[in-house]
């Protein structure tokens, strides 16, 4: 930035700044009509002789705080050194992100599968909605008195055919039941926690790792 100083009454030039601007632009001094290049050809003495000054930007940054309207002005070797005043980084718009974050994790989380053992054998079971209502509209059918057919199975993510009977179905929906009311409370969970927070570190640090029911491995890991 650029600025003209105030003269001052022994016709020495000062602080306070009687103009601040961000690009080069003409100025008169003493009935001379200077170009805007001068501001890239004069060194910083010739500028301050003239009443004019490169203005430094100085603030020296913080974590969680940004820079405000507000700033003091130094006068130092023909130029200004300018400290902004800082300020706490408004932590809302970053609260609200997070609670965002929070519904997608629990979506994830919902839909990544579980791991089940039926029979003393470790099965990934698909828990996305798709699979859901299957298995829910086979529960209900059971709960209905339906039986199932004769060489009922159930497939897991590996494409294998699990030969299922009404207990073991009844068992494997209980456990996506469980699954999904798990997701939820930790949903929750943190959402009730962060909340409750009220500050921009508080925010940028908290572990939204924490607390979620386990998954079953990504599918190609």
């Amino acid at each position: 930035m650029y600025g003209f100083l105030t003269k001052k009454n022994n016709g020495s030039y000062g602080l306070p700044l009687t103009e601040s601007f961000r690009n080069p632009k003409q100025f008169a001094h003493e009935n001379v009509v200077h170009g805007s290049d001068v501001w890239r050809k004069w060194s910083d003495a010739q500028l301050a002789e003239a009443g004019a000054t490169v203005i430094n930007d100085v603030t020296k940054g913080a974590v969680g705080k940004i820079k405000s309207s507000g700033f003091t002005d130094a006068y130092s070797n023909n130029n200004i050194q300018r400290t902004y005043t800082l300020v706490d980084i408004p932590y809302e718009p970053e609260l609200a992100k997070l609670l965002g974050r929070v519904n997608g994790r629990r979506d994830y989380i919902i839909n990544a599968g579980i791991n089940v053992t039926i029979r003393d054998e470790a099965h990934v079971l698909e828990t996305q909605s798709s699979s859901r209502d299957l298995i829910s509209g086979t529960i209900a059918s059971i709960g209905a008195g339906i039986s199932l057919p004769d060489g009922f199975s159930w497939r897991m993510r590996d494409n294998t055919d699990v030969a299922l009977n009404s207990t073991e179905m009844v068992t494997i929906g209980a456990a996506v039941l469980s699954h999904i009311n798990a997701a939820h409370t930790a949903s929750r969970v943190h959402k009730d926690a962060i909340a409750a927070l009220a500050a921009w570190g508080a925010v940028n640090d908290y572990d939204l790792d924490a607390g979620w029911p386990d998954v079953a491995e990504p599918e190609g890991i």
